[in-house]
């Protein structure tokens, strides 16, 4: 099958990961707001353990921010499923198109990567999920070795590739810096079943099953840069991750890995 081009993934979710140097302990409910010009629904700090959890609407998903003494995450995911919903549309519960939710998801980050009251970073990550629909498991596994340098028995089941390709310099130029470009292929299922109760027994009807080739992908800061990463290149050392993971997604890992 030829490759698909980008605009056909789905997006399941994204994801921001930064490690703040050691010393680095500056943390900020208010970062939500501050860069989605909202107020969240739901915040949950732990003063104590230094951790928080502020989520709130993003469209067409939810927002949200963790925070923790060595590590924050921003993600944006589906919100959450109506089981009605799903059974009636009959598909994996996305984000939409990937590249438009990764650019939305983009837009958030580089502003919050804009701010004077960001902790200094060792090491950061751009996470993102991405689905492409399929009639069956069977037609899923014929696509998958467009991507991966295996070849996989259509009848089979359970087939997980993951791959870290070899660490490789940035190209923004940054004394030290590398990338690590760590991609996992499978097909999945999502099985929908309904549950009849009469007295005491009860009863499963499957109602839909739908399968999608699905990478989970994570490009990162490899841990050996003793950090900072130089304030004024996170959005270039972020916008080079995400171009990564781009190429990965379009190409596959057998045609980049040498």
């Amino acid at each position: 099958m030829p490759r698909l081009p980008l605009a056909d993934w789905q997006a399941e979710q994204a994801r921001l990961t930064v490690f703040p140097m050691p010393d680095a302990v500056t943390r900020s409910a208010n970062w939500w707001q501050m860069v989605t010009d909202n107020q969240p629904d739901e915040i949950t700090t732990n003063p104590k353990k230094g951790s928080g959890l502020i989520q709130g609407a993003f469209d067409p998903g939810k927002l949200i921010l963790r925070l923790e003494p060595d590590r924050i995450d921003w993600v944006l995911a589906p919100p959450d499923p109506d089981m009605g919903e799903l059974a009636v549309a009959r598909e994996f519960p996305t984000l939409g198109p990937a590249m438009e939710i990764i650019d939305a998801f983009s837009a958030i980050v580089e502003k919050w990567f804009r701010r004077d009251d960001l902790p200094a970073i060792a090491r950061m990550a751009f996470g993102a999920v991405l689905t492409h629909p399929e009639g069956d498991r069977r037609t899923g596994y014929l696509r998958l070795p467009d991507y991966v340098p295996v070849r996989v028995d259509p009848e089979s089941s359970d087939f997980l590739y993951q791959i870290n390709l070899p660490p490789v310099p940035s190209a923004t130029g940054i004394e030290g810096l590398r990338l690590n470009r760590l991609s996992k292929w499978n097909v999945v299922a999502l099985k929908l079943v309904a549950f009849t109760v009469a007295g005491t027994a009860v009863q499963a009807q499957p109602v839909s099953e739908v399968f999608a080739v699905r990478v989970e992908l994570d490009i990162n800061t490899a841990p050996a840069f003793t950090g900072p990463i130089p304030r004024g290149r996170l959005v270039d050392v972020y916008r080079e991750l995400v171009a990564t993971g781009h190429s990965i997604a379009a190409n596959g890992v057998g045609v980049i890995a040498q």
